[in-house]
């Protein structure tokens, strides 16, 4: 927006060409796209520019995503949101239900430990704390 306007074909151009190369090739290379262009553009561009430096500067660790498309994981929101929705929503808000809080935590942690198949390893684990317990008692 700061480049070409908001809303501008060249300001849709410039940042999917900027989502491409962190997709592909990861921050660093995004990154020194944005320099060039901070590097080129009159004082209120580039302010703007530099504040989206900062940003990913800081928020680069997080975000190696050539490196995790490689290796198969989905890095959208999109898996999380759809299981949200049908492992939490759809028991949490069926007709007349009320839940507080903490009742709402522990059905969501029953939900996804019964889902995920881990309901043998929870009872493993909680079995060896409550021996644990017991012993430091």
């Amino acid at each position: 927006q700061a480049l070409y306007g908001e809303g501008t074909p060249q300001t849709e151009q410039w940042v999917n060409k900027r989502l491409d190369e962190l997709l592909e090739r990861g921050p660093g290379t995004m990154l020194a796209s944005f320099w060039r262009a901070a590097a080129e553009a009159s004082s209120e561009p580039q302010s703007a520019l530099i504040q989206e430096i900062n940003y990913f500067t800081k928020c680069k660790q997080r975000m190696p995503y050539p490196e995790l498309r490689a290796a198969g994981y989905h890095i959208g929101s999109g898996c999380v949101e759809s299981a949200c929705k049908r492992i939490i929503r759809g028991r949490l808000k069926q007709s007349g239900m009320i839940w507080s809080r903490e009742g709402a935590q522990a059905m969501a942690q029953l939900r996804a430990t019964i889902l995920s198949n881990r309901w043998d390893q929870f009872w493993a684990s909680y079995e060896r704390s409550i021996r644990a317990s017991r012993r430091a008692a």
